[in-house]
């Protein structure tokens, strides 16, 4: 069977399946030319830029290391920050990859793994613009949006949590839109979801989102598709006489007691009869189970069915069964999800910790410190959202504009909310993280290439002939069969002629960028010049690098009396950018450090190593 879309609703037909791959095929090779375009111009210099730009990259590579080598899950004592399975699937990435034994930087294993992910999203962001009824051309252009623009080049290549839990995000929308009408659909996308939230707990705040689109592609009751209530109703018994009532279709078993052979109780014969004649009594010092089964057939042939269909043994299924489909979904979604995210808690359980996670997921979303809204053009949220404007101002205002004009589509109002509600949340004055805006691209790709197929059928004459009486005066003069066409031509046009060629100079640049030369400098001169036991004070970039070498590098983040028990006497090296005076006042250790060091080289971009003198 095979559905085909129209708009939101489904309808079952038969399809060949050699038509099935033969109408993907035009799609298939639209999206390998995305992939490979997409893919070398993330490729392209994938180490050197961006450069050593937020040491949160170093962190999660430190604690993937950790998992593959140390077997621990970071790679000092764990502390309750974000949900670990970010890391444990950069992890796995290294591991499969032999990353950490193949590359000169540590970091460049994660990025790699970006680049991956990159690709993913590209391929479940176009199907999902399919699913959307998109037409081909308008879903490649959302994908070009999100893998090409200079604001999607910088992040996707940075190694965050963000990037992971934006595929799964997709993954679960796309499944969320999958044809398919049974409840694995709606198992998967909660599965999906709940993932997303274990990579990075700010997936949250689209769940909503995803079971919004999970509520309008799974059809109302009937269609004849099988569900929940076909398969309870099939495993129905009967408590008067123990037969079982089922579909022979469904479950292929016949009735007890008519003959069919495999049906009859313990000690029958072939044909369902007690056995007898020649049958060899049971020995005096056994129980004898043939009498038993005769005595109680009608018992066993109920407790057989039972344990045929374990959902009868339970109210739940039935009830379930009697609600309407939407619900059965959005609760097996529901479900599924809670089911895996409890895994996070559990864990804490077993370690004693439960309180502890508490506590830090209350201070991630409620009490810790904001960088105020974006409406104050004097807060840390507005300069850090007039960066990524700067860094590429059309993905973000167009995208944020046509996520407006969506709001009036229903097919695609869900998406266009989900870009509104992440920009609302900058507007309320919370925390914001440095990777925040990439769970937003995506949407706002999506609107752009959502709200250019949406205007496109505009043109339709049929379009212009329903509404002619509701619109202006000046509309309704207008006799042209292009009007759709012709404005989303000539936004295109101007869109094209301005951004392209920022993007096209932003790239080159950017092609030619080496910002890790640097940390590669350094780390080979502290493999030539440190010796084994001195402790160097480091951030989570060199970290790995210099822990591979036999070195003793200290992360700057946990200087404590454990690490450094003689405060900045402890420490013999420091390899670090320059630490703000807010960062080293909360670090004494580190702040006597600097004090009692002089410069030994500078290797460029602000890093340095500073050897501890003592004096």
């Amino acid at each position: 069977m095979q559905s085909l879309e129209s708009g939101i609703g489904t309808a079952r037909v038969e399809i060949p399946r050699a038509s099935r791959f033969a109408r993907h095929k035009v799609s298939a090779a639209v999206l390998a030319g995305l992939l490979v375009i997409v893919g070398l111009a993330t490729a392209w210099n994938l180490e050197g830029w961006p450069g050593r730009v937020d040491d949160d990259e170093g962190t999660y590579v430190a604690q993937a290391w950790a998992i593959v080598h140390q077997h621990t899950i970071t790679h000092y004592s764990y502390w309750y920050d974000h949900p670990p399975l970010g890391w444990v699937q950069i992890a796995l990435f290294g591991w499969l990859t032999d990353g950490f034994n193949r590359v000169a930087a540590a970091v460049f294993v994660g990025r790699q793994f970006m680049w991956c992910l990159t690709l993913a999203a590209c391929v479940l962001l176009y199907v999902l613009c399919r699913r959307l009824g998109m037409r081909r051309t308008t879903s490649a252009i959302t994908v070009v949006l999100f893998g090409l623009s200079p604001l999607g080049q910088f992040f996707h290549r940075l190694v965050s949590l963000d990037n992971i839990a934006t595929v799964w995000v997709l993954a679960a929308l796309v499944a969320a839109t999958s044809p398919r009408r049974g409840w694995g659909r709606a198992c998967l996308a909660g599965a999906c979801a709940a993932i997303a939230v274990l990579s990075k707990e700010t997936a949250l705040f689209l769940l909503p989102v995803i079971a919004w689109v999970l509520w309008q592609h799974t059809g109302a009751d009937g269609g004849g598709a099988v569900d929940g209530a076909a398969v309870a109703a099939a495993g129905r018994t009967t408590s008067a006489t123990g037969a079982r009532v089922q579909d022979d279709a469904d479950l292929g078993a016949a009735v007890p007691g008519t003959g069919a052979s495999g049906t009859g109780g313990l000690g029958t014969g072939d044909a369902g009869t007690p056995a007898e004649g020649g049958a060899e009594a049971a020995p005096v010092w056994m129980p004898d189970f043939r009498a038993f089964a005769g005595q109680h057939s009608a018992e066993i042939a109920r407790l057989r069915g039972l344990l045929r269909n374990p959902g009868t043994l339970l109210p739940g299924p039935a009830t379930l069964g009697r609600l309407p489909r939407r619900v059965r979904h959005l609760l097996v979604f529901a479900a599924t999800g809670c089911v895996i995210v409890a895994l996070y808690p559990i864990y804490a359980l077993q370690r004693g910790q439960l309180p502890l996670m508490w506590d830090t997921l209350w201070w991630q979303f409620f009490t810790r410190p904001g960088s105020g809204s974006l409406l104050d053009p004097n807060s840390g949220t507005y300069a850090v959202a007039r960066g990524w404007v700067s860094s590429d101002p059309w993905l973000l205002i167009a995208g944020f504009v046509a996520a407006l004009a969506l709001l009036l589509s229903r097919r695609l109002r869900p998406f266009a909310v989900a870009l509104l509600l992440q920009i609302l949340v900058l507007v309320k004055g919370g925390y914001l993280p440095f990777f925040y805006v990439t769970g937003m691209l995506p949407f706002a790709a999506l609107a752009i290439g959502g709200a250019a197929d949406t205007l496109w059928d505009v043109a339709d004459p049929d379009w212009l002939a329903r509404r002619r009486g509701s619109l202006p005066a000046f509309a309704r003069r207008w006799r042209g069969p292009y009007l759709g066409q012709g404005i989303v031509a000539v936004v295109a046009l101007l869109l094209a002629a301005i951004a392209v060629p920022s993007w096209v100079s932003q790239l080159n640049t950017n092609s030619t960028a080496n910002g890790d030369a640097p940390y590669l400098a350094a780390a080979s001169w502290a493999e030539k010049n440190v010796a084994k036991g001195d402790t160097v004070a480091v951030d989570d970039y060199l970290w790995v690098d210099l822990k591979r070498q036999g070195l003793n590098p200290l992360w700057i983040w946990k200087i404590d009396p454990q690490t450094a028990p003689d405060g900045w006497k402890s420490i013999d090296y420091i390899i670090l950018q320059p630490q703000s005076p807010g960062t080293l006042a909360g670090m004494p250790a580190l702040q006597g450090a600097y004090a009692h060091s002089v410069l030994v080289k500078d290797f460029g971009n602000g890093l340095t190593v500073r050897r501890v003198t003592g004096g």
